[in-house]
């Protein structure tokens, strides 16, 4: 059976480059969770792809946060001074399924400012 490529939009917005639609802060929001649904005719055994833009401000003092997907981390880094950055992280297809899925971003230690936006989830379905 042919194969195709598909993906699930879970952030998007038109924004001016730090004009993100979420913020994560310490001493504030430190964890939001985004929903994608996954059609039916998805292929778990290719690998995915997450992929996203963010932004890590100022204060920063080794600024570990990680993105979890259905309870499963796909993401971990921390941070020691202030990046922009569109990233794309691969990982195995069996963590997602058919129908909701959560991605968590959650903010674990040290101080800083998570902008996240332009979201996708990426994955191979029956053609």
């Amino acid at each position: 059976m042919p194969v195709a490529s598909s993906y699930a939009e879970l952030l998007d917005e038109e924004t001016s480059s730090f004009d993100f639609r979420k913020v994560l802060r310490t001493g504030g929001d430190t964890e939001h969770t985004f929903t994608c649904n996954i059609p039916s005719g998805f292929i778990d055994s290719h690998a995915a792809l997450f992929t996203f833009q963010h932004t890590a401000n100022e204060p920063i003092n080794t600024f570990k946060w990680h993105v979890l997907l259905n309870g499963n981390v796909i993401v971990e880094e921390t941070y020691t001074l202030p990046v922009f950055c569109v990233r794309q992280e691969v990982f195995s297809g069996n963590l997602l399924h058919i129908g909701k899925n959560n991605v968590k971003f959650k903010l674990i230690s040290g101080t800083g400012i998570l902008r996240i936006n332009n979201m996708a989830m990426h994955f191979k379905v029956n053609a």
